[in-house]
């Protein structure tokens, strides 16, 4: 992908964001289309959609619109999380995300204890673990002296 249309791309997404967190729902559809649009949509893109999805309780158009050979965990997880609301088998890949987080953790891959909270939040149902991943995720972002 060329480096601008990477940033046009990386842009719309980052409007998008704001606009859904501020309730401008149609002018975050209008930033994901534009950046959706653009060729090879990144996880980073892809995650934020699902978040948007997931928080208009469009659950079919995650599933249907996010890819599913995705290998990447947080766009695995939004997946998760639409299939768990419209109470959907998901064992499978609910076992996948488990051994894929696992593996993370044992090779000290900071980038995923944030995916790893909101898995053993939404889907374990364990707050105190979440908590826990949670703490270590704000305690390594904290500047060093």
């Amino acid at each position: 992908m060329a480096e601008g249309t990477r940033r046009y791309q990386w842009i719309r997404t980052e409007m998008a964001v704001p606009n859904a967190r501020f309730g401008q729902t149609s002018k975050a559809w209008g930033n994901f289309r534009q950046a959706l649009q653009q060729p090879d949509a990144n996880n980073y893109l892809w995650q934020r959609y699902g978040d948007f999805l997931l928080s208009q309780q469009l659950y079919k158009n995650l599933l249907w619109e996010m890819p599913e050979q995705n290998p990447d965990t947080g766009v695995q997880l939004r997946r998760l999380l639409a299939m768990r609301a419209l109470g959907q088998e998901r064992a499978a890949l609910q076992t996948q995300l488990q051994s894929q987080l696992a593996q993370a953790r044992l090779a000290e891959d900071l980038s995923q204890l944030t995916d790893g909270a909101r898995f053993t939040l939404d889907v374990l149902d364990n707050a105190t673990a979440a908590l826990d991943l949670a703490q270590q995720l704000g305690a390594f972002a904290k500047p060093q002296n």
